[in-house]
């Protein structure tokens, strides 16, 4: 058996009350809750040993265990509507430890709001990983867009000159994060908190 097989762990955190969009972690979309996309393509991974669910949730972590994912309770300080995912994380990886007695060496972290992520485009991402030896890995997404930014009453360009514009095949790449796989070490984890 490859040695980096069923080394990685699927941590998909999801709050009760997203402030958006009401339960959005339990909205049917083709008869199945928002949420099981992501927990039913990291289980039919192939380097993917559990999934977990981070919630503050009762129903989300019913719903989460009905799907096969085990989960983590995170008090409601760490899913305020100002608190960040990579707070969460820290509290999640101890509980793992604790409740269920995992080590973790790698983290496979999945928003579920990405539900058309496949488990080939998650054992893709994991592969990269491997084979270029990362310590982490992001998906993203190639864009040319000219972007503004508002600023006090101005709207100014952030990323080009307007005076200076660019064909779209002079430009730089730019990549944006969309949110659907991130992948890192624990111990890098460890170190940066992100």
């Amino acid at each position: 058996m490859n040695k980096n097989k069923k080394s990685f762990i699927a941590i998909i955190p999801a709050r009760e009350n997203s402030k958006e969009i009401k339960n959005k972690n339990l909205i049917l979309i083709g008869g199945h809750p928002l949420i099981s996309y992501s927990i039913t393509a990291a289980k039919k991974s192939k380097f993917i040993k559990d999934v977990f669910v981070s919630t503050d949730g009762k129903n989300i972590a019913k719903v989460a265990r009905k799907y096969g994912a085990k989960v983590v309770i995170r008090p409601k300080k760490l899913a305020k509507d100002k608190s960040q995912i990579e707070d969460s994380i820290p509290y999640t990886i101890k509980h793992i430890k604790k409740l269920f007695n995992q080590k973790c060496e790698n983290i496979v972290l999945m928003q579920p709001t990405s539900p058309q992520r496949s488990t080939n485009d998650l054992d893709n991402a994991i592969r990269k990983f491997i084979k270029d030896k990362a310590d982490s890995l992001f998906s993203c997404t190639e864009q040319d867009l000219c972007i503004w930014e508002k600023k006090n009453s101005k709207i100014i360009p952030t990323n080009f000159n307007p005076y200076k514009r660019k064909n779209r095949q002079d430009k730089n790449k730019n990549y944006i994060e969309n949110g659907s796989i991130y992948v890192t070490k624990k111990k890098i984890y460890d170190i940066y908190k992100n």
